[in-house]
């Protein structure tokens, strides 16, 4: 009797399950987007606005609204979120969402990025890409900076010379 009530209810749960998921896909094919891609520059510099495209494609049969939503990680740290503009879809097409990011620091990140179509997410999406210090964005140090130690030495030259001619000239006399 114990096994037979086992069976009942694993039936019941498995018949249900079923039941869900043929009426999710059907009801899923009305809207079903893929974000196939994030595509950037592979590497910018310091300072420079990187355009970031995420490729949409609405694979449904409505209209569907998209916005693009990522996160951009520094060595694993999240410095930034973005979003692109809000668009409809029409059944069939495909879309570049659009958003922009301007690194402050060089090092290697990530993008981690999805799509919101209504009221759905699509999958994630992960790409990389490299940042490099730009000339006005790196530190400058006064030794990288050859005028000043130069007049120094040539100062210091100056005044060596001048010492040894006159105390070459006391011992002369």
């Amino acid at each position: 009797m114990k096994y037979a009530m086992v069976g009942i209810f694993l039936f019941v749960v498995v018949f249900f399950s079923l039941i869900a998921l043929v009426y999710g896909q059907e009801k899923g094919m009305l809207a079903y987007g893929m974000l196939k891609g994030v595509s950037h520059p592979d590497s910018a510099a310091v300072g420079d606005v990187m355009k970031i495209d995420a490729e949409f494609d609405n694979a449904g049969e409505e209209t569907v609204s998209a916005i693009f939503m990522g996160e951009i990680y520094l060595d694993y740290r999240l410095v930034e979120s973005v979003k692109s503009d809000e668009f409809r879809v029409k059944p069939g097409s495909s879309i570049n969402l659009t958003t922009y990011f301007t690194p402050t620091m060089a090092g290697d990140y990530h993008i981690r990025g999805y799509v919101i179509y209504s009221g759905r997410e699509s999958s994630i999406k992960t790409s990389h890409f490299t940042v490099t210090a730009s000339p006005e964005h790196e530190p400058k140090l006064i030794s990288n900076d050859l005028t000043v130690p130069l007049a120094v030495d040539s100062l210091l030259a100056l005044i060596i010379i001048t010492f040894l001619l006159l105390f070459r000239r006391r011992s002369i006399r």
